[in-house]
């Protein structure tokens, strides 16, 4: 019974069995294969108990009309990935029950399908005309997108999805996701959209100035920066000052500080430097998931990380500069958050005695040396930190969220980017959070190996007691 248990989990009032490493439920006709292929270290003596265990449950479904599913939007069940790019049927018929068909897919291909065949329902988007136009969104839809969920089985005859709450109800949850995890959370809406909308290069519209159309209006980003769309004033936010201010000096110390760290981050993020485990761990698509078949990629040529780079430090000089005004986009810091900024802006003060003080070139190098690294240290911390931050009502409280839509304006311009032309941005707050995480578990453990071979350990003994790196991905979910 221990050794089906320590593999295995029973949900009775869902009437599976689900496999712990697997993660996902299994078919009973398929039990014993499924034990023999994915789990060749139990020896035989045991597979047969757990087979007996297996078959001595009754309240195990044999047909997929008999598994017992959750209330749609309840929290979501252990050992089970959860997924968060499904599409939901939302119709209402004619006695006011709503559909509750799921599908997922890239695009809504399956569900205008399924609309037109089980609703009756009708395209409104004419056929033809420009590729971005064919990929939208229709208008008159009758479903949501970006919808949370999971599903027990993976075998197709048996596979049926079902929503989940990820608001409030997993808050506990959201307090061991991984950093990158949570970036793919704010973000896997904007992908889905690049996909499927590939807007106008230009907004026009209200006020004689911008219009809504499909991606604008998703992204929210008119309405927090109704007042601060003026492209003199972005540029004012996220562009180098040319004064010589103390405070812009420090500044321009922390953007040098951050470009270096995503330097060290994407250098030291690669399979010569980290196990694939880590890489993989960090790549991980959907929230829960325990592997993904892909390792992080961090190879990006040298101009590539460049422009990644300059995407962080716009954001940077934004929340820099806004911190302490009154008059700027709604966004706010949590104590840990504002906290990690003060040390960051500590760390780029300039100690002019040490400076007159330091005899000797060597001693300056080796200052030098020590104020650069605390700054890239107190940077990793500023922008972890700055991406634990809990989404409630107002997405854009988030000071990331908040420099997202700043760079959505397009300061040559004046106009919002299309979906297309803002993939870039995306693709750099991504890449570089992953990167950022690996690099960090990986700092982490040489970090514990040197105080441990201070404490007397050999350099063996030190590494087999440091946590390792793919452990230290891990420990920030």
């Amino acid at each position: 019974m221990d050794d089906f248990h320590t593999l295995f989990e029973h949900f009775p009032e869902n009437r599976i069995v689900a496999c712990k490493k697997c993660r996902y439920a299994i078919v009973p006709k398929y039990f014993e294969g499924h034990l023999r292929k994915k789990h060749k270290d139990v020896s035989e003596v045991k597979r047969r108990s757990i087979v007996s265990v297996f078959h001595g449950i009754k309240d195990v479904a044999r047909h997929p009309n008999d598994v017992q599913y959750p209330p749609a939007g309840g929290p979501p069940l252990a050992h089970f990935p959860v997924f968060r790019d499904a599409y939901q049927c939302r119709w209402v018929d004619g006695k006011r029950s709503i559909c509750a068909y799921i599908c997922r897919g890239a695009r809504p291909s399956w569900m205008q399908r399924h609309c037109k065949e089980a609703h009756g329902w009708e395209n409104e988007q004419k056929q033809g005309g420009r590729t971005g136009e064919r990929h939208r969104e229709t208008s008159n839809r009758v479903w949501e997108s970006g919808v949370s969920c999971q599903r027990f089985f993976t075998v197709r005859s048996w596979q049926r999805y079902y929503v989940v709450a990820t608001d409030e109800s997993d808050d506990h949850r959201r307090q061991h996701q991984s950093v990158p995890g949570r970036a793919d959370a704010m973000f896997a809406q904007y992908q889905a959209n690049i996909k499927e909308a590939k807007s106008a290069r230009t907004i026009e519209g209200d006020s004689n100035r911008y219009v809504a159309n499909a991606w604008l209006s998703f992204t929210g980003w008119a309405g927090h920066l109704s007042k601060f769309t003026n492209k003199d004033q972005i540029q004012a936010y996220i562009q180098k000052a040319e004064g010589r201010e103390s405070d812009e000096r420090q500044l321009e110390d922390a953007c040098r500080g951050t470009r270096r760290l995503i330097r060290a981050a994407f250098a030291t993020s690669r399979p010569e430097m980290v196990s694939k485990a880590a890489l993989e761990s960090v790549n991980r698509r959907e929230t829960g998931a325990e592997t993904n078949e892909r390792l992080f990629y961090a190879g990006q040529q040298v101009k590539t990380v460049r422009k990644y780079s300059d995407s962080w430090v716009h954001i940077l000089r934004y929340l820099w500069r806004t911190a302490s005004e009154t008059e700027r986009p709604k966004h706010r810091m949590t104590e840990r958050q504002a906290r990690h900024l003060e040390k960051l802006r500590d760390a780029t003060q300039i100690d002019s005695k040490t400076s007159q003080n330091d005899s000797s070139r060597g001693d300056r190098t080796v200052a030098k040396a020590k104020r650069r690294q605390a700054i890239e240290d107190a940077c990793s911390s500023f922008w972890i930190n700055m991406f634990d931050h809990e989404l409630r009502d107002d997405e854009f409280e988030s000071g990331i969220i908040s420099g997202l839509a700043v760079l959505g304006v397009d300061t040559q311009s004046g106009s919002w980017k299309s979906a297309l032309n803002y993939m870039p941005v995306l693709s750099a707050i991504v890449s570089v959070m992953r990167a950022l995480v690996v690099y960090r578990a990986w700092r982490m453990r040489q970090d514990s190996i040197e105080v441990g071979m201070a404490g007397g350990l050999s350099e063996q003994e030190a590494k087999d007691r440091a946590r390792s790196t793919v452990e230290g991905v891990d420990a920030l979910v």
